[in-house]
This record gives structure tokens, C-alpha cells and sequence, in this order.
């Protein structure tokens, strides 16, 4: 389970792969494998799970990355602008310092750019994002994101995509 090259956004290139399992919040989780990229970081679900697809998280809207494991259980909470989520995997104090320098090492202007790209391409984000409905709020003259309520998709790994690309249109 890699991240193709059409997977990926332009200048997006991968930085580690670890597998990880994804909390839903109800108790359950999705093994899977997590993908840090110089753009966002991607849980992609095994296909054998009840819930399958991936979820993208962008650099640029992470606001913190909290140690939460308990014991054994090593797991990290990723907190954005938009959600929370929380990642079953080993070796989380490295990881949160690779996800923060891959972070602190983006371009004034990735929010913008990255956001116009999804914008032209809604497809990028998988099927699961249903980011069409969400992109065309967002092109529509005039939007304020502070304005309107956008329609979030019901797949739990596509919402997570979906909140965290429009959250994208309130950083700066």
C-alpha cells in the first residue's frame, strides 16, 4: 500500500510510510498504513476493514500533535484547524518531529496553492472525500468561509479529508 504518483498532489513527494491504525472514535480502529508526504499525511485503510479509503491531513492545518499513548497502546492525537484524530503507531516522538519539520518546512503560500490545486482537481482527494460538493461551495463568488455551513461527506476517512482540505481557505 504506496501512494502512486497520481496519488499525489504536484511537488508532493513522500517522506516515510509506517503502519498505523486509525481511531473512528466508537471503539473501533482501521489497520492501514500512514503516509507522511511533504504536503499532508495520508492514512490509507486496509482493504480488509469494514470502512476502507484514506484520509489526508494537511501540514498547514495542524495546529498540534500530542503523545496521548497509554502504555503499550503508543497512539498520537493529530489536532487541526477543523478535527481531531487520533493514530495508532509506534515511535511517535519521532514521527511528531518529522510531521512538525515537514510543517515548519512549507513555503509561505502551500495553503493557497495546495487549496487551488484541490479546487482544479476534487478528484485527487479519492472518492470518499466527496469534495465535489465541498469545492463548489468553496468556488462560489463571493464565499466566505465564515459565512456558510459546507456539506461534509458521511464516510468517516472522507470527512476528515474534506474538513481538513476547505480548512485550508482560512489559513493564511
Amino acid at each position: 500500500m504506496a501512494l502512486s504518483a497520481g496519488e499525489l498532489l504536484l511537488e508532493e513527494t513522500v517522506l516515510l510510510s509506517k503502519n498505523a491504525n486509525y481511531r473512528l472514535g466508537h471503539g473501533e480502529a482501521l489497520g492501514g498504513r500512514i503516509h507522511l508526504t511533504s504536503l499532508r499525511l495520508v492514512f490509507e485503510a486496509h482493504p480488509v476493514n469494514r470502512v476502507v479509503g484514506r484520509a489526508s491531513i494537511f501540514l498547514p492545518t495542524i495546529t498540534k500533535l500530542e503523545d496521548s499513548s497509554r502504555m503499550l497502546a503508543k497512539s498520537m492525537t493529530v489536532i487541526t484547524t477543523g478535527t481531531q484524530v487520533e493514530l495508532v503507531v509506534w515511535g511517535v516522538p519521532a514521527l511528531i518531529q518529522r510531521i512538525l519539520a515537514a510543517r515548519d518546512a512549507l513555503p509561505t503560500g502551500t495553503p493557497a496553492r495546495v487549496l487551488a490545486e484541490l479546487l482544479a482537481k476534487p478528484g485527487l482527494l479519492g472518492a470518499e472525500a466527496e469534495f465535489d460538493a465541498v469545492a463548489d461551495v468553496l468556488r462560489a463568488p463571493g464565499f466566505d468561509p465564515r459565512d456558510g455551513v459546507l456539506p461534509w461527506p458521511a464516510h468517516p476517512l472522507g470527512s476528515a479529508s474534506a474538513v481538513s482540505a476547505a480548512s485550508l481557505a482560512f489559513i493564511d
